[in-house]
């Protein structure tokens, strides 16, 4: 069975709206988001445009330990001593209308993970 691959190019928040109505217009059957520093910084909104989820780090959590090492450097801390730090705090956001549209049950555990659920 062949397949076509179509392509459509998200350069900012406004592109990725237009791309997931581009997408069922065109007939597309599954959709593969490039993961990049665009869509990274727009997970939750990838989601909400059709996505069906996300787990991201939280942006907040990243913030706060950012603002941490800047204290500690204007304090007189030398950047290159500090360790490199992983994100440890992660939302999940799930879509139940996008798992209703691919016949996906989510597992009532995901759910209760997630720290938010779009309704079908």
């Amino acid at each position: 069975m062949k397949r076509r691959v179509l392509l459509f190019p998200a350069r900012n928040l406004a592109d990725i709206g237009r791309a997931f109505p581009a997408t069922r217009r065109q007939g597309a059957e599954a959709l593969i988001v490039h993961t990049d520093s665009l869509f990274g910084s727009y997970a939750r909104e990838v989601v909400r445009y059709g996505g069906l989820m996300s787990y991201e780090p939280n942006r907040p959590a990243q913030m706060a330990r950012a603002a941490a090492y800047v204290d500690r450097i204007l304090k007189g801390a030398r950047p290159e001593d500090m360790p490199v730090e992983q994100p440890v705090h992660f939302d999940l956001t799930v879509n139940l209308k996008a798992a209703r549209a691919l016949g996906i049950d989510i597992p009532r555990e995901v759910l209760l993970l997630a720290d938010e659920v779009l309704p079908p």
